[in-house]
């Protein structure tokens, strides 16, 4: 009972800040990626002026680092953009979202390009007639 109350004492800063650390898992980064889109489309209809990292974080239950990595990648799809603020960046959303398809989302957080062309070449060295 000792080891429970420890754990869950050691657990509560992250807890209070709203940091999850959930288990890895096939499509995570896509389900991750959508709900910081689905938060930034909220924050652009009510003319809100979009959302720091931690908070995106937050919305999107990840930890910070999960949230930090995938908006540097919609960022550098340019879907959306950095607003410097006297305290903490915000981010905002600027693609049309009518315009982002799931194909568009399943290509960049799904597959591995670079994956499924090197086991592609492995498989058919494998298979080749010698």
């Amino acid at each position: 009972m000792a080891l429970v109350g420890a754990m869950v004492t050691s657990a509560l800063p992250t807890i209070r800040i709203g940091q999850y650390h959930r288990r890895a898992f096939p499509g995570r980064d896509l389900l991750d990626a959508l709900e910081i889109l689905a938060r930034l489309v909220e924050s652009r209809e009510e003319g809100k002026p979009g959302y720091t990292a931690l908070e995106l974080s937050k919305m999107a239950r990840c930890d910070l680092n999960t949230s930090t990595r995938l908006i540097g990648r919609l960022d550098a799809l340019g879907w959306i953009g950095r607003l410097e603020d006297p305290r903490m960046p915000r981010y905002v959303l600027v693609a049309n979202p009518n315009h982002i398809t799931v194909t568009m989302l399943f290509d960049q957080f799904v597959i591995e390009r670079d994956e499924l062309a090197y086991q592609y070449v492995t498989s058919r060295r494998s298979i080749a007639p010698r």
